[in-house]
């Protein structure tokens, strides 16, 4: 089949991009950036496409030609822009996307969103698909707000539930994964901190566990849902298992063979979410955090 994939040229982007094309499909990379095009087809794009999520008519050409649209590009950085930005990436770039899709007689679409698209307030209780999505009119606190911006949890839930709608009232056949944390070699943000702390002689942290995917296993499944034709119409958590950030900076620093030392602070929280159908429909396996680490420390950061 012939897969666009929007975002191809960033952190996970560039991982579904290779998966897909591992995986004997034709890729058309869509981005942004014109200057990116040859790290793109690197990465195993056939064809790269230029188009922006503001951008209605652009989408719809750059997805003509293909039987399925992987969408990946999202607003979300460190820095804290307005909110007006997130609305504009995650929401309107989404609705875009999904009527781009119709139009250029896309049938099948996958939706890249994240767990943080619940709202967790009892820590250690599995999270299921049933757990309620946070809204722009309500939004209690949430234990994905000590680590993730709330600004992105919801416009990634107000985008997932926008998609969901667009894919009923236009035809499209939408499988959604909700996907985090996510780490790997060419992540900017995470991953790099976790690299920098190994240049720390002391590292303060909390002893709270939380799911860590690689990008490739997040990218493997988003093959698989396209392949699978019982995945359409349907969402799935894929998080892998949880642990703790000593235990991922202490394996990080062994592998590397330096590092800092730790001092764990107890806390009584944790995140836990049922994996199960991802792992019946889609054959999810989490890859060991080890192997994972050391493709991390495999690759020179990313700039």
């Amino acid at each position: 089949m012939t897969i666009a994939v929007t975002g191809a040229s960033g952190f996970l982007g560039s991982y579904v991009v290779e998966a897909f094309a591992h995986a004997g499909h034709d890729v058309v990379g869509v981005i942004r950036n014109a200057a990116r095009s040859d790290e793109v087809r690197g990465f195993g794009a056939r064809e790269v496409r230029l188009a922006d999520l503001d951008d209605p008519a652009a989408l719809t050409r750059a997805f003509t030609g293909c039987h399925t649209v992987v969408l990946v590009a999202a607003l979300a950085v460190r820095r804290n822009p307005p909110w007006e930005d997130w609305l504009r990436a995650n929401v309107t770039g989404v609705e875009n996307a999904m009527h781009a899709a119709a139009a250029a007689g896309v049938r099948r679409v996958v939706y890249v969103s994240t767990v943080a698209v619940h709202r967790i307030l009892v820590p250690w209780r599995v999270v299921g698909l049933d757990t309620p999505r946070l809204d722009e009119v309500h939004v209690p606190w949430s234990l994905h707000f000590l680590g993730t911006r709330r600004k992105y949890s919801v416009s990634k839930a107000l985008g997932e539930g926008r998609a969901l709608a667009l894919a009923a009232s236009l035809g499209l056949s939408l499988t959604v994964l909700r996907a985090g944390p996510v780490y790997g070699a060419r992540d900017p943000k995470t991953t790099s901190w976790y690299r920098s702390l190994l240049e720390r002689r002391l590292v303060v942290l909390p002893s709270t566990p939380i799911p860590h995917v690689h990008a490739g296993d997040v990218a493997s499944c988003c093959v698989r849902a396209v392949e699978n034709p019982e995945a359409a119409g349907r969402a799935y958590f894929v998080t892998g298992p949880s642990v703790s950030l000593p235990t991922l900076v202490h394996t990080l620093g062994r592998l590397a063979g330096r590092g800092p030392r730790i001092l764990t602070v107890p806390t009584p929280l944790g995140l836990r979410y049922d994996d199960g159908p991802a792992v019946r429909d889609l054959g999810f396996r989490a890859r060991p955090l080890e192997d994972g680490l050391r493709e991390v420390l495999a690759f020179p950061p990313p700039r």
